[in-house]
Formats: structure tokens, C-alpha cells, sequence
């Protein structure tokens, strides 16, 4: 039989709300998205978690785990896999934070996850089936931080899509629409210089 995954500590996390109670993120992503397995070796063999197309990158980049990630790229894990949505792990860490979550910084554990996401080789231009990209979603943040790894990384600022995701008109949406529409100045300062 297989068995629940705990890496860092002794017991498995089955809600985001354990991660308050003292479990590690890893744990709460292991019990959150069933990573039945016996080791970690096993990983390599998980391709789809549920019917939503998550695998096990992408719950880690969805908390934004770094040591789950890490563990993951150990394993031989690809994060590069797009979801029913489109959404690759990059995209899921890229998601903005409601003021919701238990992170007391969300922009430093974002740029964490997305720092190692990209040293492991991640696209940075891929869409989602919206047609969003990487930099169209770091551009929603107030802060510039995740634009900035993205755009050190080579990810293209003239990207853009026809699709309904920002607005009802079907016009083209950019990274820099994006920013402009968010009232995030900096981010067009800096996207205008990149492209």
C-alpha cells in the first residue's frame, strides 16, 4: 500500500488551515493534494493529481513552497506542466495574493518560489489558455519585484493576447495594459524601458 508523504515533520497536514498549527508547507501540500507515495522518488511517476490537471508542481508553486519545490526538482519533477487551465507551476506561484493567505510577506515568498522556479529552467512565456503570460500576471502585484525577476529572466514584454480575461472588449491585453489598468506606475516605468 502506499503511504502520505510527510517531508519536515512527523504528521500530515490535511488543510491549508494546519499550516497555522504548526505543520510545514510541505506537509500541508502533500495532505492537500493526496501526494501518495512512498518516497520521493515516486514523484516522477505523478503526472496528474486530480481532474483539475494539478500535479505535484503545482501545488508546491501554488503555496509557494520552496522546499517542496525543491524537493520535487530532486525527483526529477517537470515544471513546465500546464493544468486544465493552462496554468503552469510559474503562472501558480505568480498568482496574486487576496490577503488571504497565512504568509506575513506573500511578495517575498512569491519572489522565493519564483527565483527557484526559474533557476530550474522554467518557461517564462508560456500562456495559460486565456492567453495570460508570466509578466501579465507578476504586472497585477503592487510591487515590482516579481516583474523584475521575469524580465531578468528573458521573458518578453511585447507578449500579448485577444481574449476577454481583462476586459468584456476582446482587445489586445499586454503586460503593459496590465500594469497601466492596475495603476502600477513603476511596473510601466520599467516594462516601457524593456521593450
Amino acid at each position: 500500500g502506499s503511504k502520505m508523504v510527510s517531508v519536515g515533520s512527523s504528521s500530515t497536514a490535511t488543510d491549508p488551515a494546519s499550516l497555522s498549527a504548526g505543520a510545514s508547507t510541505a506537509d500541508a501540500v502533500a495532505g492537500m493534494w493526496g501526494l501518495h507515495a512512498e518516497n520521493a522518488e515516486h514523484f516522477r511517476a505523478f503526472r496528474v493529481l486530480n481532474g483539475r490537471g494539478f500535479t505535484a508542481a503545482t501545488a508546491a508553486a501554488s503555496v509557494r513552497s520552496v522546499e517542496l519545490i525543491a524537493m520535487l526538482a530532486r525527483a526529477g519533477v517537470n515544471f513546465d506542466h500546464q493544468d486544465s487551465t493552462g496554468d503552469t507551476p510559474l503562472l501558480r506561484a505568480l498568482e496574486l495574493d487576496t490577503g488571504t493567505s497565512a504568509t506575513p510577506d506573500p511578495v517575498a515568498a512569491a519572489a522565493a518560489a519564483v527565483e527557484q522556479l526559474l533557476a530550474l529552467g522554467c518557461l517564462t512565456d508560456v500562456p495559460n489558455h486565456s492567453g495570460e503570460t508570466p509578466l501579465m500576471r507578476a504586472a497585477r502585484w503592487s510591487d515590482a519585484t516579481l516583474l523584475k525577476l521575469l524580465l531578468n529572466a528573458g521573458a518578453d514584454p511585447t507578449l500579448w493576447m485577444e481574449t476577454d480575461a481583462y476586459d468584456e472588449t476582446g482587445v489586445l491585453t499586454t503586460a503593459l495594459k496590465v500594469a497601466s489598468e492596475c495603476g502600477n506606475f513603476e511596473h510601466v516605468r520599467i516594462l516601457l524601458t524593456a521593450i
